[in-house]
């Protein structure tokens, strides 16, 4: 006979607190599983062999772990990856560890110069014309996409620069906007990607 109390009140509060213990627990291993930090870089190869597994055992006394890591990844993890993988996006926990390389090889400034002389750099602290204005948070992309070669933006973008220009250097006959790109972390300018010029007159009532 089916116990009357089975679906009081008190019970179903039981069940739910059970249940809520259940969930939070299987989220909480599912995060661990498909976000655990740098498994994504080890792959399913690694210690595949006999003699990397006693390679890394005789060169530390800890080498059994990270041999047993490999093999929990590539049995255990990367299925269970591929199985909730479609989880990822609702539960926020999507990531890629690219994110944290060894930065770019290469480093873009843009210049602008005023009759041959330069007035501004990026990142210089003598050549500083307006730069508060072309490091404004808004104004950096666009400024990254034209050093990076979007002509839809280049035009408009060189045109505002000349524009400023003409205001500010009263006397002055040409600007040339001109991003140049050297190795990171040097930094020295080495090749010129984008180069326009302007003539200040034409833009001066």
């Amino acid at each position: 006979m089916l116990d009357p109390t089975l679906f009081s009140e008190q019970r179903v509060h039981v069940w739910l607190r059970h249940a809520r213990a259940m969930a939070v627990f299987f989220v909480a291993a599912l995060m661990l599983i498909l976000g655990f930090p740098g498994l994504d870089l080890v792959g399913g190869q690694r210690f595949s062999t006999e003699q990397s597994r006693e390679r890394m055992t005789q060169r530390s006394p800890l080498g059994w772990v990270a041999v047993a890591a490999a093999d929990l990844n590539k049995v255990v993890r990367q299925p269970a990856v591929k199985l909730f993988k479609p989880l990822q996006r609702p539960l926020r926990i999507a990531q890629s560890w690219g994110l944290y390389g060894s930065g770019p090889r290469r480093l873009s400034h843009l210049e602008v110069r005023i009759d041959g002389s330069l007035v501004y750099r990026s990142q210089s602290d003598t050549a500083a014309w307006r730069a508060s204005t072309f490091r404004y948070r808004r104004l950096r992309p666009v400024i990254s996409a034209l050093c990076a070669g979007d002509h839809e933006r280049e035009s408009a973008f060189v045109d505002w620069i000349a524009t400023l220009a003409a205001v500010d250097f009263v006397e002055a006959q040409t600007v040339e906007i001109q991003c140049v790109v050297g190795p990171f972390p040097d930094g020295t300018p080495s090749k010129s990607r984008v180069s326009q010029r302007r003539l200040l007159s034409e833009l001066r009532p």
